[in-house]
Order: C-alpha cells, then structure tokens, then sequence
C-alpha cells in the first residue's frame, strides 16, 4: 500500500501538467480504515457498503465530503490537465 500526502501526490505531476485542484477525502472514513488495517483481521467490506444502508450513507457522506474541504483523509484527489 502506498501512501501520498497531497504534496508528494502533487509532485508527480509537475512535468508537463498543469495542477488545477488537489485535496483530501475521505475524513469520515479514517475511523473505519484505521479499524480494518489496524485491529482487525477482515477485509474491507467494500461489497456490503454497495447495497441497502450502507450505500445510501456512504453517497450521503461522499457528496458532504465533496462540498466541504478537509485538511486530512484516506485519499488524495487531484484534477490534473495536460500541458501543450
């Protein structure tokens, strides 16, 4: 697994790209992440989270997380355009 802050994710786009967004997501989720990489044995339950509930939840909280910025989080995104 690899890991990125938003600087070093941003660094390798620097040639021939032009950075127009970067930011982290997915604060909400460290808790859960922390659980499964950390204290429990199981895997991620990616195939529970795309049903019922859960998935209801989980868009709730993705489109909050898409509105508000956030200083930390499980992923970095970057919207990135090609130079030239």
């Amino acid at each position: 697994h690899r890991r990125y802050t938003k600087r070093a994710m941003k660094h390798l786009f620097t040639q021939g790209f032009e950075i127009e967004a970067a930011r982290y997501y997915g604060a909400s989720f460290i808790p859960i992440a922390l659980y499964f990489s950390r204290l429990s044995a199981k895997p991620y339950p990616v195939a529970a989270a795309g049903q019922g509930f859960m998935r209801r939840a989980m868009r709730m909280v993705c489109q909050l997380e898409s509105h508000v910025p956030m200083p930390i989080g499980t992923s970095v995104l970057l919207r990135v355009r090609r130079q030239g």
